[in-house]
């Protein structure tokens, strides 16, 4: 039930945190789906962040944040990391910087 606006104005945040750990951050409108499997009929318009790390490719990163105790599930597309924050409260932002401050330790 989040408002866009209050979406964009986080993703916004979340990417300048992001850029400041070193990754490059795009906040990017969003459609997020609602349901799986045969029930993805429903859309929401949505925001997010887009982001790449020159060190480490997008499939690595990826599979390091799937593999963290508290998993993270990122989209890949377009050569990107896609984190839509309509799934994303604003309570676990930090959690969630920490996971990408973490796929970097070791790039």
């Amino acid at each position: 039930a989040t408002p866009r606006a209050d979406l964009e104005a986080r993703a916004r945040r979340f990417a300048r945190a992001a850029a400041a750990l070193g990754w490059e951050a795009e906040p990017a409108p969003l459609v997020a789906i609602a349901g799986g499997g045969a029930g993805t009929e429903s859309t929401l318009p949505s925001f997010g962040v887009l982001l790449r790390h020159p060190a480490l490719p997008e499939a690595a990163a990826a599979a390091r944040l799937r593999q963290r105790p508290l998993p993270v599930l990122a989209r890949l597309a377009e050569e990107r990391l896609v984190l839509d924050l309509r799934t994303v409260s604003p309570e676990e932002e930090e959690e969630l910087l920490a996971a990408l401050r973490e796929a970097l330790e070791s790039a």
